[in-house]
């Protein structure tokens, strides 16, 4: 038995020791675990549980960014934190980690914490063990950033079940109280994703009237972006129909004469409005008009 965990000592001191040569060209020792972290690790390296060792020192950094630290500190200490996570990769063969059990206990107290080892798993882990450490964080009362990560990472792995867990986010989930979900849903992450199955959503977000205002405007920009043009005739109606937001219209209208001008001048033409009944809409249109060179 004694034999045994020396041996995966040694194992492990070497395997740091090539990790750390080999870096002193590089600051990564993969693309995923750090110079900084291999040098945590290192320290970690004759320790009879070193990744369970390092998973204590994580939490309490955790515990230090979320309720002492301020300004640059926290900027130090996330960093330390990541690094020190990052560390236990190290020690994948010798110490590994259930995963999805460490993430469900942290993920409340310490979600920074949580995501990071999120991203521990999805380098470690086959993607199959990754979709079900997601599948088991995909929940509306979780943590609004770490519900985030799981589906950015879903998205790299399974494009069809990333835009199904999508729709039932954005579509079918019933919001929280002065959640802001939705809208960050698209501008942490599904902005970044050049997808078709990304532009049906987002064509699909622009047009849904119960869906908050930012999130719509966000789907609006990005399909003009994007140069959907299919979505112009889509575009047109939420011009014609929105009744109470100004700046959705607006935003409609300006992604349709950058999709699809030759619509954009028919609405321009033939839908200004009068002075007397919607004078912030006909002085905005009417300025488009002289911009396009369109007679009053």
């Amino acid at each position: 038995m004694q034999t045994s965990y020396q041996f995966r000592v040694i194992a492990t001191f070497l395997a740091l020791t090539l990790a750390l040569w080999a870096s002193s060209c590089s600051n990564d020792v993969t693309p995923f675990a750090t110079y900084a972290s291999a040098d945590i690790a290192k320290g970690y390296s004759q320790s009879e549980y070193p990744a369970q060792k390092l998973l204590e020192k994580s939490r309490t950094l955790a515990v230090r960014y979320r309720t002492l630290a301020h300004g640059n500190e926290r900027d130090t200490l996330r960093a330390e934190l990541r690094d020190t996570v990052r560390a236990t990769c190290f020690f994948h063969d010798t110490d590994p980690l259930n995963w999805g059990a460490v993430i469900e206990a942290d993920k409340f107290a310490h979600p920074e914490l949580a995501i990071e080892e999120l991203l521990c798993a999805m380098n470690l882990l086959s993607p199959n063990e990754v979709v079900a450490i997601i599948r088991q964080q995909d929940r509306r009362t979780n943590p609004q950033a770490l519900r985030i990560e799981c589906h950015r990472l879903l998205w790299q792995i399974d494009e069809k079940e990333a835009y199904s867990r999508a729709r039932n986010l954005m579509f079918r989930e019933a919001p929280r109280a002065n959640n802001t979900l939705r809208p960050n849903y698209l501008d942490h992450m599904l902005l970044a994703i050049n997808s078709p199955l990304v532009d049906e959503l987002l064509i699909a977000i622009a047009a849904e009237e119960s869906m908050e205002s930012r999130a719509r405007s966000l789907a609006i920009s990005a399909i003009a972006n994007r140069n959907l043009s299919e979505a112009s005739p889509i575009l047109e109606s939420i011009f014609d129909t929105e009744a109470t937001n100004f700046l959705i219209r607006k935003e409609s209208l300006m992604a349709i004469l950058a999709i699809d001008e030759t619509r954009g001048r028919s609405i321009l033409q033939n839908k200004t409005p009068q002075s007397s009944s919607d004078y912030g809409l006909y002085i905005f249109m009417t300025e488009l008009r002289t911009q396009y060179g369109i007679q009053q």
